[in-house]
Formats: C-alpha cells, structure tokens, sequence
C-alpha cells in the first residue's frame, strides 16, 4: 500500500490514477488534473476552490462517483500549564507531608482547600465535556438500529489506570482490561 501526502501533486499521473483511495482538500492548483483522477466533469472543477475546512472530496476505487466528506469541528479544552504547575505544587506538599510522618492531622489552610475545590471542579468539569465528546462519537457509530439513549454525565466515568472515559454499565475497563 503506498500512501502518498503531499501539498502538490508531483508524483507522476500514472502513479496518482492507480491510487485506490484519493482525497483531496481545499486547493487553486491543477484542478483540471485532479478533477480527472477524482472524475469530476469540468464544470464542477470549481468544488475544490469552495471546499471549507474539514472538508474534502473523495474517490474510492469501490464506489462510481466521488463524494464529500466533513468532518465536524471538536472544540478542544486543552489544559493549561498553570492547571498542571498547580496540581503539582498540590501533590509535592502532600508527599512532603506524608514523608515528615507526623501523626497529627493538619488540616489544609483556607486558600489550599478552595485551590483544591476548584481543581476537582475543574476536573470535574473536564470528564463532562469528554464525556459529552464520548457520547458523540458513540452515537455517529450507531447502526441506527438500536436507539442510544440521551446524554447523562452521570453514565460515564474516568479509568483510574488508562485514564479512559467509559461508561459505566461496563465492569472491566474496554481500553485496558482492569476491574472497576
């Protein structure tokens, strides 16, 4: 299998008219060219200039005519490195603290305990939103048959070991296998 990227098409013609799968996105260059490998009459040439992002047009040797494909844009909430600095400090300061081995319980300052509840509700707020992504993805992969019920947080839950968003009907985690 030969998979050829390129921001060009300057592999030969004979090469790119054997391909099994072609796709193409936005593009102003030798339309006329890669209108004949997808086998897009002339006066449809202009659908490679109007493409919009995360979109583009395929061939498959399997099917007869060329067809768009889309692919919906996932607006990602990324953590920050000021999240992750503070989470560390948290935990340095607990493992500073387990290692002093004094018994008596110290109970965390007014400041420390509002970081705390604001890093679980933030996290909190994370596996919601990876959550809601799960739940989208699951439903595009419904066979239509079988009818998916309506998004519950509630449902889903985060492995402790691979970090996974599951569901939480399933007693061993799919993506690495270990007991719930």
């Amino acid at each position: 299998c030969l998979i050829s990227i390129a921001t060009r098409p300057n592999v030969s013609e004979e090469i790119l008219a054997n391909f099994g799968i072609f796709i193409t996105f936005k593009t102003h260059m030798q339309r006329s060219l890669i209108c004949e490998l997808l086998n897009l009459k002339e006066e449809q040439e202009d659908y490679l200039s109007i493409l919009s992002e995360g979109q583009c047009i395929a061939r498959v040797n399997s099917v007869k005519r060329p067809f768009l494909l889309w692919v919906p844009y996932v607006e990602r909430h990324w953590i920050k490195r000021g999240d992750v600095n503070r989470k560390n400090k948290i935990i340095l300061k607990n493992l500073k603290k387990q290692e002093s081995k004094s018994v008596k319980r110290v109970e965390p300052s007014l400041r420390e305990s509002t970081q705390i509840k604001h890093i679980i509700q933030n996290e909190d707020e994370d596996l919601t939103e990876l959550a809601k992504m799960k739940y989208f993805i699951d439903s595009l992969s419904n066979d239509g048959e079988s009818q998916k019920e309506d998004f519950k947080p509630e449902n889903y839950r985060k492995c402790p070991e691979c970090f996974s968003i599951i569901e939480v009907k399933y007693k061993n985690c799919p993506y690495c296998g270990i007991l719930l």
